[in-house]
């Protein structure tokens, strides 16, 4: 059976007050919206073609610049190419300017013509390269230089070997260089210069700075270890060296061969040093003066100086042959037994007396005071010893002697009567 609700539990609905209708837009407002809406599009229209325009117009632009900055940049790589071309060519001129001046202000002997001697490629060689590097803007390419070169080579064998050379030889000067020495060259060279320097003294080169230079120049050309080399030249030296390094004691002595070498050049050179002193102070008109050069010098590889003792050196003249480059003009001994006389038996000692008492000196004039002095004590004017005059001096030379008995003869000739 169904139920039936009860009227009283039924909701009765709430009552609402009705609202306001809204009030309806008419037609002439839709219109009007609807006019504006085109309006505006007609304005977004026209703004739209405006600016279509404009960027076409910009695009243009742009095309242009970019055609102009592409000619620009053109210009400037044909530019930059110019300033280039123009550097190099003043560079070109500059130096060709220079090295003008520079070789015309340099003055050298040119090379010494080549004879086929084989003692003399690597002289030569060494000539050819110092004219070609101080002129070397004169010889652009390799077949410049093997021409300059060959305009040294004497005619004969060396000639003749130039002309029979291929032109890719001739056009490589470095490769011509080696066929001219393996083709003139001393077929040992090491051998060569073994027996050279075996064969070397110093008596061949002068002071012991030449020397150690030539046998230096040799040295190079072995593979001597330094006690093969300073043995080799100690047997080379003068015996004034010789005597010399006796005073230094092993312990001390330089094992390295250029400081034993500079050591032994230092002794010649102070002994040389010592002989013009020694003649300076003797009034020796022959020794030299300041206006002489002095021996060759050598600037010492070691840091202690070796010297025997001052007095070790005796000068000892003999007659100048020689320049004072070669200081084989004067001998140095050391002390020996040999007796001397004593200071006892000898005069006073005067200036220039221990001239006179060497025959074959030579002897500087008396002063005027010398002269007035020995006159006073009665003592001969050449050799300042009493008991005879100048005249029977027994230490005249024999030219001396000469010499005064023609003077004496002209005089007894110009005093005697003339005959009738």
């Amino acid at each position: 059976m169904s139920h039936i609700p009860d009227p009283s539990e039924m909701a009765v609905p709430e009552s609402h007050p009705q609202a306001d209708p809204q009030p309806q837009a008419s037609d002439i407002d839709v219109l009007r919206s609807i006019v504006e809406m085109g309006r505006a599009l007609l304005d977004l229209n026209t703004n739209q073609s405006s600016m279509v325009t404009r960027l076409q117009s910009l695009t243009d632009a742009i095309a242009v610049q970019q055609q102009n900055n592409s000619q620009f940049t053109a210009s400037m790589v044909s530019l930059s190419k110019n300033l280039k071309t123009l550097s190099t060519t003043v560079d070109d001129i500059s130096n060709h300017s220079s090295s003008s001046s520079f070789s015309s202000s340099i003055k050298f002997n040119p090379p010494t013509v080549f004879t086929g001697n084989a003692t003399e490629v690597k002289d030569f060689l060494s000539d050819i390269q110092n004219s070609i590097t101080l002129q070397h803007k004169s010889f652009p390419s390799d077949l410049h230089r093997t021409i300059f070169m060959s305009m040294y080579l004497a005619y004969g064998t060396p000639k003749m070997w130039f002309n029979g050379l291929s032109t890719i030889i001739k056009s490589d000067f470095k490769l011509f260089c080696q066929a001219f020495e393996n083709h003139f060259g001393d077929s040992d060279p090491k051998g060569t210069a073994n027996s050279q320097l075996q064969a070397l003294r110093q008596e061949h080169c002068g002071s012991t700075a030449n020397y150690y230079s030539r046998y230096s120049e040799l040295r190079s050309r072995v593979d001597w270890t330094d006690f093969t080399l300073i043995d080799t030249f100690t047997q080379g030296l003068k015996p004034r060296v010789k005597d010399a390094l006796k005073f230094v004691l092993p312990e001390v002595r330089p094992k390295v061969f250029d400081a034993f070498a500079s050591m032994c050049v230092k002794y010649d050179n102070l002994a040389w040093k010592e002989e013009q002193n020694a003649k300076r102070e003797r009034g020796d008109p022959f020794s030299a003066e300041a206006s002489e050069p002095a021996p060759p010098s050598f600037t010492a590889q070691f840091g202690q100086t070796f010297a025997p003792p001052a007095s070790s050196f005796t000068p000892i003249y003999s007659p100048p042959n020689q320049t004072p480059y070669s200081h084989s003009n004067f001998n140095y001994s050391f002390p020996s037994s040999a007796p001397t006389p004593s200071s006892s038996s000898l005069p006073d000692p005067v200036p220039m007396e221990v001239d006179a008492m060497k025959p074959n000196r030579p002897r500087g004039p008396l002063s005027e005071a010398e002269r007035t002095d020995r006159l006073a004590k009665g003592l001969c004017l050449y050799c300042g010893i009493g008991g005879h005059v100048k005249d029977d001096c027994p230490n005249r030379s024999a030219q001396a002697i000469t010499r005064a008995n023609a003077k004496n003869s002209t005089k007894s000739s110009a005093l005697s009567p003339k005959s009738s």
